[in-house]
């Protein structure tokens, strides 16, 4: 067994897997190597700007019937 470790500065948001270790049985352990406080999130704001990314609001502001939304699914 020839164990991998990685020490990121600044985590990434995705995390390059060795080719020597891909397609296989592993184990992935995420240990903090700093104790600085993680910031609190609201969890309400934070779902309402996902929201608001994937509203049809946010891009056009006249408001349309559920079914004018999804037209060409319901033919």
């Amino acid at each position: 067994m020839n164990p991998e470790r990685l020490v990121f500065t600044d985590t990434p948001a995705f995390i390059p897997v060795p080719a020597a270790l891909q397609h296989r049985k592993v184990e992935v352990i995420l240990w903090p190597l700093d104790d600085e406080p993680v910031p609190e999130v609201n969890p309400a704001a934070a779902w309402s700007d996902f929201f608001n990314q994937f509203s049809r609001q946010v891009d056009d502001a006249t408001p349309c019937a559920r079914e004018e939304l999804y037209a060409d699914r319901l033919r």
